[in-house]
């Protein structure tokens, strides 16, 4: 068994090899477990067995020889047309043996290979969850399955994400009857300002590209499979929620630093800011997270959802709409 959360306090030790799945096993790595969180048992701590579907019958003996604590629950929060979903599964009370009095703490029970790959068909692992620092947290758009293990541009290379973005802009604009042309990646070098200069209709402009989310996401999304999936894991159960504050903060601060842009522009070139969004958090209709925002050096302001297994949206924050760009 490996663990791979950490404590305020440190590194919680590592059991040596991987024990057979037991009750004796499991007992003593959450004996392991509290030690290293200083005793410390909070009300609402749950200890997730995870394991492979292999040792199903092990888990299986296990869960029939505990005491059920709680049932099955499931918690939703609507934050600006995001859903936060929590399920809590059924835990089971499992006595933990103290140094001065037994400790009764709740377990539940996770099939899943999702650590296969690093563990093996035997591997198994023991997290803590608490409310202050939880294994897992997810947001998906209202109505939508709450564990989303497909593709992801949160964390794609920023000239994939600028490829992507001006092209969806190109195809609006011309599809409206308006001519794109004279296309410039990057025309002052790489990683310089505009990321494109074109004329459009008649008129040039310069359009910058950026991911107003992406700071704040990139330490939320796990890379699954990979060397680093293990610290990933850690470091995103450390980080607080994607709150209305964070999306806030995030489009004041992306709107600022690109405002300081406006004077590289060309003579007679118009400015476009094109905040592209991956994970559907940004509102164009929140008024609160758009309160911050200063966008006097900007011509236009487009908005645009690309998430992969959906169809690119944008929607427009200020000046005309990307078909009247002219």
């Amino acid at each position: 068994m490996s663990n791979s959360m950490k404590s305020p306090q440190g590194s919680i030790p590592k059991l040596q090899g991987i024990p057979k799945l037991s009750l004796t096993a499991v007992t003593e790595a959450t004996g392991t477990i509290i030690n290293a969180f200083d005793g410390a048992v909070i009300q609402g701590d749950v200890f997730y067995l995870v394991y492979p579907p292999g040792l199903s019958r092990e888990a299986t003996d296990i869960r029939n020889s505990l005491r059920m604590a709680t049932r099955s629950q499931r918690r939703e929060r609507e934050i600006n047309g995001v859903l936060y979903q929590q399920r809590k599964p059924i835990t089971y009370w499992l006595s933990v043996p103290g140094d001065s009095a037994q400790t009764e703490v709740e377990l539940a029970f996770y099939e899943s290979v999702l650590f296969e790959d690093e563990d093996g068909a035997t591997g198994w692992r023991l997290l803590k969850h608490c409310s202050e620092y939880p294994i897992l947290r997810w947001y998906v758009p209202p109505h939508e399955t709450a564990i989303y293990s497909g593709p992801t541009l949160t964390i794609s290379e920023t000239t994939e994400i600028e490829e992507k973005a001006f092209g969806a802009l190109k195809y609006e604009i011309e599809a409206a009857g308006t001519s794109v042309c004279a296309i410039i990646h990057e025309p002052n070098g790489t990683h310089t300002f505009p990321d494109y200069s074109s004329v459009i209709g008649k008129q040039n402009w310069a359009i910058e590209i950026t991911r107003p989310l992406g700071a704040i996401v990139h330490g939320r999304v796990i890379n699954m499979g990979t060397p680093k999936t293990p610290s990933d894991v850690i470091r995103a159960a450390y980080q607080p929620g994607l709150d209305a504050g964070a999306v806030r903060e995030a489009l004041r601060k992306a709107t600022e630093d690109k405002s300081d842009m406006k004077k590289l522009l060309e003579a007679n070139q118009r400015y476009c800011l094109l905040l592209v969004d991956t994970i559907g958090a940004v509102d164009p209709e929140n008024s609160e997270q758009w309160g911050e925002c200063e966008f006097d050096a900007f011509d236009s302001v487009v908005l645009m959802w690309i998430v992969p297994g959906h169809p690119d949206r944008m929607a427009v924050i200020k000046g005309n709409i990307p078909a009247r760009l002219n």
